[in-house]
């Protein structure tokens, strides 16, 4: 569990809620870069639901938080920002959110399990880990794409899936991580719209290169 908050950038700018994210171990063949990925929508966007006035953030510090904000640790800034639309219905603004890490130690505790890139497979069981809570549905469509609409990730579409779950999640646990059984990271948790949480496969987070 990586909970993460953005500083204040300057007066007009304060800073973001406390959000979750992923952390990604460097998964690229050859490549020791550590980053964090996050869709919290209060990282970019001044008001998150609905997403609008999106605010230029890149660059902005990043620290990581415990869920009561008592305390806070530099961990990096914020590299890339995409803008995200979907094909789920909804034509709200998405974010996907790439942190640089420049403390290493300060996220030494989360690149264990996981430790691989899971398959998303329908049916199957997966547990999106957020800070109130473990959210477990069985995957019930494996192809919700998402579109960039910036140049961030080459326009290319961005793999996409929906897990079935008993809760609506809020803005807050966009970025949380989704788990299978065997503890691999299978993707992103982005939105939810009733019983369906819609999610950014594994694979697709691995933007870093681009």
């Amino acid at each position: 569990m990586v909970l993460i908050k953005r500083l204040a950038t300057s007066t007009d700018i304060t800073e973001s809620p406390i959000c979750n994210a992923c952390a990604i171990a460097p998964f690229l063949n050859g490549s020791t870069e550590i980053f964090l990925v996050s869709s919290a929508m209060e990282l970019v966007f001044r008001n998150a639901v609905p997403p609008k006035d999106y605010l230029d953030c890149i660059g902005s510090k990043i620290v990581r938080v415990k869920a009561d904000g008592s305390e806070q640790i530099d961990i990096g800034r914020i590299r890339k920002i995409d803008s995200l639309i979907s094909n789920t219905g909804s034509s709200s603004f998405k974010a996907a959110v790439l942190v640089t890490i420049d403390n290493t130690s300060a996220v030494s505790d989360v690149f264990n399990p996981p430790a691989n890139i899971g398959q998303v497979v329908l049916n199957n069981l997966v547990t999106i880990k957020t800070d109130n809570g473990d959210f477990t549905g069985r995957i019930t469509n494996t192809n919700s794409r998402f579109q960039p609409i910036s140049a961030g990730l080459n326009g290319r579409p961005i793999l996409g899936f929906d897990v079935n779950i008993t809760a609506s999640l809020t803005a807050q646990e966009s970025g949380a991580p989704v788990i299978n059984a065997d503890g691999d990271l299978v993707g992103m948790f982005v939105f939810s719209t009733g019983s369906s949480a819609h999610c950014v496969d594994g694979e697709s987070l691995i933007f870093s290169s681009l």
